[in-house]
């Protein structure tokens, strides 16, 4: 004999298949939720990187315009970027060699080393060292015949 609250015929889900469900919901949306956050991070990482590489490559094309023997050490400020450098001499001041003669050249040349920070407010964004040639006029050019 059949129970008269038991049938057959059952309309709806039982309590284990709500919860079995729900388990398995919660945990899609917990690796979704993983991966959104990871994709997220990489995006602000990569974004980060690309303002460093710009903020160097930009502080690169202004210290081509320095003279680290006439100005050893300084703080310039593009556009919300800052550049600063000090430099230190690693081979000694000589005189130059003309080129293809014999004469002593006009300029006076060192090589030094240059330290660069670069930052963009209180956030510091790089720092490098690199090379660079500085020279100083101590004569006068020759006077040229027509």
């Amino acid at each position: 004999m059949l129970h008269p609250c038991r049938s057959s015929n059952r309309n709806g889900f039982t309590l284990l298949e709500v919860i079995v469900a729900l388990t398995l919901i919660a945990t899609l949306g917990i690796t979704l939720f993983s991966w959104i956050y990871t994709s997220l991070a990489n995006i602000h990482r990569t974004e980060r990187l690309f303002q460093e590489e710009a903020a160097t490559t930009n502080a690169l094309a202004w210290l081509s315009t320095v003279n680290p023997l006439l100005q050893p050490k300084g703080t310039v400020t593009i556009g919300d970027i800052s550049v600063s450098w000090q430099s230190s001499l690693i081979a000694p001041i000589r005189q130059c060699q003309a080129p293809y003669s014999l004469n002593k050249s006009i300029y006076q040349t060192g090589l030094y080393s240059l330290q660069v920070t670069v930052s963009e407010g209180e956030r510091h964004l790089s720092s490098f060292s690199v090379h660079k040639a500085g020279w100083i006029q101590t004569g006068a050019p020759p006077e040229t015949k027509l």
